[in-house]
């Protein structure tokens, strides 16, 4: 069984390693696995329980300005079988918004996700392939921004001039990803350790959109490229530990790179009441080249609650947007969950 683990880690190296050769990086929330979806479609077939979760995200740019970005979504797990049900995949669906604060740009989108799962070996290995379908709308606030044909040789800059026609770019999308994982139950009678690592590409068919009659385009539909995985380390009865590696990699831009960890400490391990069976989640990231990231949630079978605070550290480069300022988020989900003792595949949640 170590033997297929290490063949699991060489082979997740590996992808990293081409990820990193490619290009890359896209507005992206701080508590990713919150944000399931929007990271990789074949989480839909991971999730056993009906879930719903939602994130905010605030940036400040200015003591006037701010930008911001909002996800919200839910899984549906698709089970077949007689008394003892598999899980065979899951329906997913999911709305995000994103607001370019002084740039007075909007964007707003749909996504339905469908995936197939497969657990192998006992449960010990499952696979999960998904595929993520939809719509995007782009939109820019025309009274509040200024255009190259309302400049005055003369008198510089003034808004009684005209400006070309403008009108909300729409374009759809089909992302796609695979997920695998290790020990998904977290049985550390069984193995000493839990682990996953996916790969997804968003953008991988696309229209064109066009902001303006005569056919120019906005620099959108970019191909994405992410590579993330990590394990979970049971150190003692309460404690895990989870190194985690999340690599983005996008056309025209640089290559982002999150590492982290995060420490999973049991309070209750009794199933029932408002905190049963939960954990005090600890994560600490570093996006290099851009920002350090701390996050704090509490986490059971049904809820999980989440905060994070990224404090960029560079004021000039590539792989941070809006540098040299900080941002906050926020992240809640609950989860109808069927069995409150089991421990199931879980993702660090926040």
């Amino acid at each position: 069984m170590k033997s297929k683990t290490y063949k699991f880690l060489a082979l997740f190296c590996l992808a990293v390693g081409f990820s990193i050769s490619v290009n890359a990086q896209e507005v992206q929330f701080s508590q990713f696995y919150a944000s399931s979806l929007y990271l990789n479609p074949a989480f839909a077939g991971m999730e056993q329980s009906l879930s719903f979760n939602t994130n905010v995200r605030t940036q400040f740019q200015s003591s006037t300005t701010n930008s911001y970005t909002s996800q919200i979504s839910t899984i549906i797990p698709v089970l077949m079988g007689g008394v003892r049900k598999e899980q065979v995949g899951g329906i997913g669906i999911s709305m995000f918004s994103d607001g370019a604060g002084a740039s007075s740009i909007t964007t707003t989108g749909l996504r339905a996700t469908l995936s197939y799962s497969k657990a192998l070996a006992n449960d010990m290995h499952k696979f999960s392939v998904g595929v993520q379908g939809g719509f995007t709308q782009s939109s820019i606030d025309v009274l509040n921004a200024k255009w190259g044909s309302q400049f005055n040789p003369l008198t510089g800059y003034d808004p009684s001039l005209p400006y070309s026609s403008i009108k909300p770019a729409k374009y759809y999308v089909v992302n796609a990803g695979l997920i695998y994982s290790f020990n998904p139950s977290r049985n550390y009678y069984r193995a000493g350790t839990s682990g996953f690592g996916g790969i997804s590409i968003s953008n991988l068919a696309y229209s064109n959109p066009k902001f303006f009659d005569n056919g120019s385009t906005p620099a959108a539909n970019l191909r994405v490229l992410k590579v993330h995985g990590g394990l979970e380390l049971h150190a003692t009865r309460n404690i895990n530990f989870g190194p985690q590696l999340l690599v983005a990699n996008q056309q025209l831009f640089g290559t982002q790179i999150n590492a982290g960890m995060y420490i999973n400490y049991r309070l209750n391990e009794s199933p029932y009441g408002l905190f049963g069976n939960s954990e005090l989640v600890l994560g600490i990231w570093q996006r290099f080249k851009g920002a350090n990231i701390v996050s704090l949630g509490i986490t059971n079978a049904n809820y999980t609650v989440g905060f994070s605070v990224d404090g960029n550290i560079s004021s000039s480069n590539i792989y941070t947007i809006n540098s040299g300022t900080s941002a906050y988020e926020l992240s809640f989900s609950i989860r109808n969950a069927k069995d409150r003792k089991r421990r199931r595949f879980d993702t660090p949640r926040i």
